[in-house]
């Protein structure tokens, strides 16, 4: 395993949402035998009876792994397995209620199976940077197209009222709920900053809000896509697909070190 770069799931405004919104206890663990690196770290939270649990909503248990310079692949995975074993055998004695899922960085995992944990495979989308366009599939690039020219714009928004309506149009469409609210998108801003939670909306031609994303985002780590949504009635003109276009340029130009849409285990999703 290489050095795992820091994710914004470590960001204190995202323990404290997840502490006030889930009620559970968020906790930083960190192993490190001699100190120092070889070292790993992670945030697990709490039901009320001290079991780990994954709170609705997160993308990941996130994972940031430190080696000691050495430019020894067989070093730097002997250093993982020492770390990730400790990691491994605390969530066990803990207790795991539910499923947990790792981060896509973490590409070894027999140190839980060896401490008795069943491990299979979920599904995400990457996209590293830099990034061209013109790799997209083409008819998903002449969909863009077309919603541009038919007038559909993109803007970052600090206006919660603007995303919740689009969230909400998902929801009825694919039947289930994201559990938030106005209050609870505002109480996210509010804990995170704009700098961290940065959501975006894609408007149709007559200046409506009609698809948004909220993503979250530290400088020169992966961005990682929290909650999005559109209206059902925007879905054809192409209004999602022009919306992601906008992000995997705009956060290209912020520096980001890539773009993870978290999540493609659903057949429309992953399309």
């Amino acid at each position: 395993m290489d050095k795992i770069q820091r994710s914004p799931l470590f960001l204190d405004g995202w323990l404290e949402f997840n502490r006030r919104h889930w009620k559970l206890q968020p906790l930083r663990v960190r192993h490190a035998p001699e100190g120092a690196a070889p070292a790993i770290e992670t945030v697990l939270y709490l039901n009320s009876s001290g079991r780990i649990v994954h709170p609705k909503l997160n993308p990941y248990v996130p994972i940031a792994f430190e080696v000691t310079p050495t430019p020894a692949a067989y070093r730097r995975q002997r250093q993982w397995m020492a770390v990730a074993d400790l990691l491994a055998a605390e969530m066990r004695e803990r207790g795991v209620q539910g499923v947990l899922r790792l981060a896509p960085e973490v590409r070894d995992v027999r140190p839980w199976q060896w401490t008795g944990f069943h491990a299979s495979v979920s599904y995400t989308f990457c996209i590293d940077y830099p990034f061209d366009l013109q790799s997209v599939d083409g008819a998903i690039r002449n969909k863009v197209r077309a919603a541009q020219k038919a007038g559909y714009t993109c803007r970052r928004t600090k206006e919660m009222k603007e995303v919740l309506p689009c969230l909400v149009g998902t929801e009825g469409r694919q039947h289930f709920r994201h559990e938030l609210t106005l209050q609870s998108l505002e109480l996210a801003r509010e804990l995170l900053g704009d700098d961290h939670l940065v959501a975006h909306v894609c408007c149709s031609p007559s200046g409506e809000p009609v698809s948004a994303c909220v993503d979250l985002y530290e400088p020169g780590s992966r961005v990682l896509g929290w909650v999005a949504g559109t209206r059902p009635d925007h879905l054809q003109p192409g209004a999602a697909q022009a919306m992601l276009a906008f992000l995997i340029q705009e956060y290209q130009a912020m520096g980001a070190s890539g773009f993870d849409l978290t999540g493609a285990n659903i057949r429309g999703v992953a399309a």
